[in-house]
């Protein structure tokens, strides 16, 4: 009898379980970035050398990968060592790093840089609306735009292959 108790209880368990995930996995969809398959937004902000620069001339017409980060954030400080270590790998394969920084200033972001031997320059995105046109969910964020400027994926990490991304790069 109590065998039979234990396995109805774990039946329900794992039935309550499948029906209870699904709105969950369904809110994944809510939060897909409405910019996939769109032209990526342009933009002209101050960067860590402190002229203004624009995007698209900055991309100069190779695939991009538009990094959202900030040096608060744990797992933004991994992805940008990787993108460090892979920095002239990906420039010889035609693919160009444009990184911005969320929320903070300049002093901060430099000071970061300098502490970590990162030797690329930052857009600096003080005030959050260019994450708010990007409808950014969070950092880090990860935008691939291919050569004509649309944006093929956005994702929290980079992938184990830039091919799956931009398509034999």
């Amino acid at each position: 009898m109590k065998k039979i108790i234990v396995t109805m209880f774990a039946a329900a368990v794992i039935t309550g379980a499948l029906f209870y995930s699904q709105p969950a996995h369904a809110q994944f969809f809510m939060m897909e970035n409405p910019l996939i398959g769109e032209a990526a937004p342009d933009f002209t902000r101050t960067t860590t050398s402190g002229v203004q620069k624009n995007m698209t001339d900055f991309r100069d017409g190779q695939n991009a990968i538009i990094f959202y980060w900030a040096t608060w954030c744990p797992h933004c400080r991994e992805q940008l060592k990787e993108l460090n270590k892979q920095k002239a790998d990906l420039e010889a394969r035609g693919v160009k790093l444009i990184l911005v920084d969320v929320g903070e200033n300049a002093t901060q972001v430099q000071s970061y840089l300098k502490k970590n031997k990162i030797d690329m320059e930052v857009f600096l995105d003080t005030d959050s609306a260019l994450s708010d046109e990007y409808a950014l969910i969070g950092v880090p964020s990860f935008f691939f735009v291919n050569k004509e400027g649309i944006v093929l994926d956005v994702l929290h990490g980079l992938p184990e292959s830039l091919d799956e991304v931009f398509g034999g790069v």
